[in-house]
């Protein structure tokens, strides 16, 4: 039995209602019927209705709202004793219970021990590999490719950015530098990188840990998932072409479009990274960032120590009983811009017959807590055609609702 708890922990959007919506992202993409779903608000009637009308089985579903400033849905759960009762008696028994959450942070912690239950993650590993730099000299060690870079220190100068970055023959550079913070979260959007252009950027930094890489030119961007189990046998989910805008995640497509012959060197890295993993202690569902320049080169960036936002859409589009296992083809964004407080039947009407599964493509929304917010997760599904054929019913998808692609 899953018990999906997909919490956004993460302290810097507690204060957010928007991004505490997210927390219905994974409930019913990862899960169905005998597991349990735990989020602040209920998941809207018409909404699962819709899930319910694709083939999809519903999961036990709690909610611990309403929402309260500063608290993420981890936090509800442990003051609640009332919603505590509720899940216990949903389990039964702890000991066939596997919890699974977004972020690993004290709260998520805290919940092994309330609710008594095995842990679909290892907190240990998540907070040795989640550390962007650790993972970098991982890679080192085991000859997995990386840009190069420099640990930023109160006297790390422009000159030492320059004599060990600068005038990188081998690798295709722009001009600057990229800072990036050792925990991420957000690119360049939330502070968690900054590019440097000057000296005087450096001074400009916010506070934390920071190393430093050289800017390069990007051909695309790669994101590799896959899944570590709990007797150490890694399940690789794929590879997916990733949009972002601003060094921050804005969506993927699927299949991955190899370029520049790449390819075997992604599969045969990836299998090296994975094992390695598994064998320190690797557990749940991961992800990573790895960057290809025009000349084919890949670096393997960051490593996300849990689920990635295309996981939730994977899981649910490659379990579509619509698609009766044939191949396909998607595109999908995050989206915002829609009307503040739409409901999701507004949505149903706007999108039509696009919502209806079809073989010439359709139109897939996931993730309905965050629509009232002004924002949509939109998956374009197109059955034995192309990524190319995805991107068309996603623009209209995307007329219909007077957003700009």
């Amino acid at each position: 039995m899953k018990l999906i708890i997909d919490s956004q922990s993460n302290p810097m959007f507690l204060e957010d209602p928007s991004e505490q919506a997210y927390d219905q992202r994974a409930g019913l993409c990862n899960a169905g019927e005998g597991d349990l779903v735990v989020t602040t608000n209920p998941f809207d009637p018409e909404y699962l209705a819709y899930w319910e009308g694709l083939g999809f089985t519903l999961p036990h579903l709690i909610n611990a709202g309403p929402y309260e400033p500063g608290k993420c849905l981890s936090d509800l759960i442990a003051a609640k004793q009332s919603v505590q009762s509720a899940i216990a008696e949903l389990i039964k028994d702890p000991s066939q219970v596997s919890l699974e959450v977004f972020t690993v942070f004290p709260p998520e912690k805290q919940l092994v021990d309330i609710l008594g239950v095995s842990p679909y993650f290892n907190a240990e590993f998540g907070e040795i590999y989640g550390h962007k730099l650790n993972f970098k000299k991982l890679c080192k060690k085991i000859g997995i490719p990386g840009l190069p870079f420099v640990e930023l220190t109160s006297d790390t100068t422009w000159g030492d950015l320059e004599a060990a970055l600068g005038g990188l023959s081998h690798i295709p550079t722009l001009p600057g530098f990229l800072a990036k913070g050792v925990y991420g979260t957000g690119g360049i959007a939330h502070g968690a990188m900054k590019r440097l252009h000057a000296p005087q950027d450096l001074d400009s930094l916010p506070d934390g840990e920071f190393y430093v890489e050289p800017l390069i030119e990007i051909d695309q961007e790669v994101s590799t998932h896959w899944e570590i189990t709990d007797s150490g046998l890694v399940v690789p989910i794929g590879f997916f072409n990733q949009i972002a805008e601003n060094t921050s995640y804005k969506g993927v497509s699927y299949p991955y479009v190899p370029l520049n012959g790449s390819e075997k060197s992604l599969e045969t890295n990836t299998n090296i990274l994975t094992s390695e993993l598994a064998a320190l202690g690797g557990l749940g569902q991961m992800c990573c960032d790895v960057i290809e320049s025009p000349d084919g080169q890949l670096f393997w960036s960051d490593l996300n120590v849990r689920k990635g936002a295309v996981y939730y859409i994977w899981s649910a589009v490659s379990k579509l009983p619509f698609l009766s296992g044939a191949p396909f083809a998607f595109m999908h964004k995050h989206m915002n811009g829609t009307k503040l407080g739409m409901s999701f039947s507004e949505v149903q009407k706007t999108l039509g017959s696009l919502l209806e599964p079809s073989s010439s493509g359709f139109v897939l929304i996931t993730n309905p807590g965050i629509i009232q917010w002004g924002g949509i997760d939109l998956t374009a599904v197109v059955p034995n055609g192309d990524v190319a054929h995805a991107n068309n019913i996603f623009a209209q998808a995307c007329k219909k609702l007077n957003l700009k692609v």
